[in-house]
């Protein structure tokens, strides 16, 4: 049977779920405070362990990298990166040589990646099954994990949508405050 382009675009979504095992949650943050906020919240909520976080473009997934390497150790992974450094960096990721990997969409798919505790959406993904390739990089395996969408003001709308026609529990979070992260620091440095 040969399908029509409409046949292949259309999706049951009502049928798509997010595993149970991922705690979804979103956070409302200024653009201007993104890079900020996202190092509290990988502190807090990613309490060390393995964390990818999704940017839209290249140019971002560096300039993110570069900013959290400032205070954390992480790398980029995107499509113009030589093949030898991305498998050298997927294998870095994997071995826990570095906590963080900041990709793009190129990361959301047909990579193992196995043991990711944390995704953060840095960027609203472009489509709803992007959103749903990215979260499920972690909770994979029966094990637990939380995907954490950062979003702006202007983006409402966009998040409403996606929890509507994908049926998310999506709760919500408030940015990290400096007595959490000062914790969760401590609990790091006492581990």
């Amino acid at each position: 049977m040969t399908l029509t382009p409409h046949q292949i675009l259309w999706k049951n979504w009502s049928q798509v779920k997010i595993a149970d095992t991922i705690t979804m949650l979103a956070v409302n943050v200024p653009p201007a405070a993104r890079r900020t906020v996202l190092v509290d919240m990988l502190t807090v909520h990613g309490k060390g362990a393995r964390a990818i976080v999704f940017t839209q473009t290249k140019r971002e997934a560096d300039d993110v990298s570069a900013a959290l390497g400032r205070s954390m150790s992480c790398e980029a992974l995107h499509g113009d990166i030589a093949q030898w450094q991305r498998e050298k960096t997927l294998q870095g990721f994997r071995d826990g040589r570095f906590g963080v990997m900041v990709a793009t969409d190129v990361a959301a798919r047909g990579l193992d990646i196995p043991n990711v505790d944390l995704v953060m959406h840095y960027d609203m993904p472009s489509d709803q099954e992007t959103f749903l390739h990215r979260s499920g990089r972690t909770g994979r395996a029966q094990k637990l994990g939380t995907a954490i969408l950062m979003y702006s003001d202007r983006e409402r709308r966009t998040v409403r949508h996606t929890r509507v026609v994908l049926g998310l529990g999506l709760g919500r979070t408030e940015p990290a405050d400096g007595a959490c992260v000062r914790g969760a620091q401590l609990t790091l440095t006492l581990a």
